[in-house]
């Protein structure tokens, strides 16, 4: 667990501590709500023990694995048969594949959904020139992927697997003291809003700041410098220009007046 998340549950408490303790006129919802914050807060403080013991071997290969099945049997499959399908919106939601940094549950389901819909058009897609193999040859990587995850799942110890449980319990905890939070701000008084603010506050970073580097844009540097070569260019021009000569009856012309 971060910096960021400790502060975060410290502030969960807080938020139960301020709801438990004083008698204010809440919605029905607010005390199922504070229940099950609770039971995440307290989860969240198990996984967090947990993660602390050593570690071992991660899912890097398993995960690796199923990118690549991502990348070269389902996207091919999907872009060569939903156009297919133009007019049947039912199947064309059922083949989509999720971003490439989606979770491994929501590629499997994704996998699955692919196979269950294409199963049974195997005789239309050979009509329509693609070639039915390359459902096998999905569902062979994808049984060979969950394998490797059911094994790496067996010898991965219980510090990885908190800190891949952490993330999805913030979450939910995020989403109760928002509700909490909504209920709570309709409820309150001015002095009461002060004092709820003020305990459930997420506190800042302390230390040093980071230090924040900004991408230069393409040829924006280039164009800067070509900009000051052609602006220090003209006044060279300017300074070395010679003075333009006048005759003396030019001159004594302008000094006699009309």
């Amino acid at each position: 667990m971060n910096q960021r998340q400790e502060r975060s549950l410290h502030a969960y408490r807080g938020a139960l501590a301020f709801v438990g303790g004083g008698p204010l006129a809440f919605t029905p919802e607010l005390s199922h709500l504070c229940e099950r914050l609770d039971a995440t807060v307290e989860a969240i403080a198990d996984t967090a023990g947990k993660q602390q013991l050593r570690g071992g071997k991660l899912l890097g290969d398993a995960r690796r694995r199923l990118d690549q099945i991502r990348h070269k049997h389902m996207l091919p499959l999907v872009r060569l048969t939903r156009r297919l399908f133009s007019g049947e919106p039912a199947i064309q939601a059922a083949l989509k594949v999720p971003h490439k940094r989606a979770s491994t549950d929501e590629l499997f389901a994704a996998s699955a959904s692919i196979l269950k819909t294409l199963a049974v058009q195997r005789k239309f897609l050979s009509d329509s020139g693609v070639d039915p193999g390359r459902i096998d040859r999905l569902r062979d990587e994808t049984r060979q992927a969950k394998r490797l995850f059911e094994a790496a799942n067996a010898r991965t110890p219980e510090s990885a697997i908190a800190t891949r449980r952490l993330g999805a319990l913030f979450a939910e905890a995020r989403a109760d003291f928002a509700a909490i939070d909504g209920l709570v701000t309709l409820a309150c008084t001015r002095e009461e809003l002060a004092a709820w603010r003020s305990v459930t506050r997420v506190g800042k970073r302390m230390g040093r700041p980071r230090k924040q580097t900004r991408r230069r844009r393409k040829g924006k540097g280039t164009k800067i410098q070509a900009n000051a070569a052609r602006s220090k260019v003209a006044k060279s021009k300017t300074a070395h220009a010679p003075i333009a000569k006048t005759s003396k009856a030019q001159a004594k012309k302008a000094e006699t007046p009309s």
